[in-house]
């Protein structure tokens, strides 16, 4: 019995070390799972660049960036093109494989366009991408035309 115990001592240290392995799924797993979850859009996107056809004055500047917060908020902060930072903030909501963006107040606000509703997909790193029909969702550039805003996975927020 005396030689058993430490073999049996050992085995059960292993079966609890082993099962407190798990680590938790990366944002790009999350992401894969479809339909697009409230838990994958959670958190802080770095806005990369805008693909629009035939408009120009809608590019993002360098520190644009989105935070979906797990309440349905979010905040925008962006730079206009004559260099002011600026914020917007108003809710979110999937809706029907989509996104609904309903903006409540904010420094630059186009009058009666809330609330815009948008196509979203998720590429790899993960990459989120919402496309709007005649005014970008977040930038809100103004035009006939279909607007991508590009955005890059940043973390989750604090």
């Amino acid at each position: 019995m005396n030689k058993l115990f430490p073999l049996l001592a050992f085995a059960a240290f292993a079966l609890v070390a082993c099962s407190e392995d798990k680590l938790e799924p990366t944002q790009t797993e999350i992401c894969a799972k479809r339909p697009i979850t409230k838990e994958c859009l959670i958190g802080k996107w770095d806005l990369k660049s805008v693909d629009v056809k035939g408009v120009s004055g809608c590019n993002p500047a360098d520190g644009d960036k989105l935070e979906l917060e797990k309440n349905g908020r979010f905040t925008f902060y962006f730079t206009r093109r004559d260099g002011v930072q600026l914020e917007k903030n108003g809710i979110w909501a999937l809706q029907d494989g989509g996104m609904i963006i309903t903006f409540e107040n904010g420094d630059y606000n186009y009058d009666g366009i809330n609330p815009i509703d948008a196509r979203i997909d998720i590429g790899t790193g993960p990459e989120l991408k919402i496309t709007t029909t005649n005014y970008s969702g977040f930038l809100q550039c103004n035009a006939s035309a279909t607007f991508t805003e590009i955005f890059a996975w940043r973390g989750k927020i604090k």
